[in-house]
């Protein structure tokens, strides 16, 4: 059978998610190992989990986006400072697949600096995102908004605007913390390894 990496975002609505599906892993035969805030390794050990500490580096940078006055202040603090993590939770997603040589990986969305490495690393992976995915499609109201499904052609009007104003809002998040990206020999499988310099800014309102 195989053996998972599960790489979390160190936030509990990242992770207990997850369990219920990690058992049933666990059930079908298949090892799990989850990187985990240290807080819930012991949860997860107690259901039967093996589990470890995500580095402290990636806990050194908090997520301040609760201080914004504003939503669109909230979404460029957050992902600044997701961003700022990716430089450390790339290299701890390295050391994990380096002592526990997984056969696949499943990696938060919010671990940029993991999805990255996790993609160069040659091994299955996949995305775990605990939430509704935010992905344009009919009849989807546009993410984050708390808008009610809509019907009709002004629905659609409605939908199709909302997603594009949603899109760019992310898209000016991210951009002011855009990260360079190369490689590096030294993946297991032999590809070349992702190495990412981020530049986190907050860009003004």
């Amino acid at each position: 059978m195989s053996r998972f990496l599960v790489y979390t975002s160190p936030a509990v609505g990242h992770t207990v998610p997850l369990i219920p599906g990690l058992l049933e892993l666990q059930r079908r035969g298949h090892g799990v190992h989850v990187r985990a805030l240290p807080d819930l390794v012991p949860v997860l050990e107690s259901v039967g989990l093996e589990a470890s500490a995500i580095a402290p580096d990636v806990l050194d940078i908090p997520i301040t986006d609760f201080r914004a006055g504003s939503n669109g202040e909230r979404l460029r603090t957050g992902q600044a400072d997701l961003l700022a993590r990716a430089r450390h939770d790339g290299p701890d997603f390295d050391d994990a697949v380096r002592a526990l040589a997984p056969d696949a990986v499943l990696v938060d969305i919010n671990a940029y600096g993991a999805q990255l490495r996790a993609e160069a690393a040659g091994l299955p992976r996949a995305t775990v995102l605990p939430s509704v995915v935010p992905i344009p499609e009919r009849g989807i109201p546009p993410y984050g908004l708390g808008l009610r499904p809509a019907r009709g052609p002004l629905g659609r009007v409605r939908d199709r605007v909302g997603w594009a104003m949603v899109e760019r809002a992310f898209g000016r998040a991210i951009l002011p913390g855009s990260t360079r990206c190369g490689a590096s020999p030294g993946s297991r499988s032999g590809a070349p390894r992702s190495t990412c310099t981020t530049v986190a800014t907050r860009s003004s309102p």
